[in-house]
């Protein structure tokens, strides 16, 4: 499929590739720190055709696209020509702090605690519904707290927030089988 008709329409409705300061993209979005976002034209990049929604988030102007923004990425790459600078490499742009709006201390201090933790939070989310199946199955009497199952569940749901080696695992739940 050829992007590069949306690609021009996505670059013409933001205020063309001259308003753009900074272009990469992640799994599902087009992201873009712009000059001016009061130049972007938020209904009309909605209303393109392979384009899901607009979301202006953290000083980010983001094409929500979907699975195919790779493919959009590099036509809107291909139209506009950016230079090196404007082109981050796959890092995730963001206004620097020569943008008129600071960032505060505290925003700072909680971009880097969302930033460790974002990778893991799927994991310690899974770990969270093992936890939470393991209980109901233990109210509804479906499993003991002795039974090899529960052992075994208790110890996957514990694995990914536990600190300690494997060891201390099986030692905990060697214990609640005794």
């Amino acid at each position: 499929m050829d992007y590069k008709p949306l690609a021009k329409d996505i670059l013409k409705n933001i205020g063309t590739k001259s308003n753009v300061k900074s272009i990469t993209h992640c799994v599902t979005r087009v992201r873009f720190v712009l000059k001016d976002e009061s130049k972007a034209n938020d209904e009309a990049v909605k209303d393109l055709d392979g384009v899901l929604d607009v979301v202006k988030q953290g000083g980010q102007y983001q094409v929500v696209i979907g699975p195919s923004v790779g493919s959009v990425y590099d036509a809107i790459l291909d139209v506009a020509n950016f230079p090196d600078d404007v082109v981050n490499g796959g890092e995730i742009a963001a206004p620097t702090d020569d943008d008129a709006e600071e960032k505060g201390f505290l925003n700072k201090a909680l971009g880097l605690i969302s930033s460790i933790f974002i990778p893991v939070l799927g994991l310690l989310s899974g770990a969270g519904m093992i936890k939470a199946i393991l209980s109901l199955c233990t109210v509804t009497g479906l499993l003991t707290d002795k039974s090899g199952t529960y052992i075994i569940l208790s110890a996957l749901g514990t694995t990914p927030c536990q600190v300690h080696s494997l060891n201390n695992i099986n030692y905990d739940a060697l214990n609640r089988r005794a």
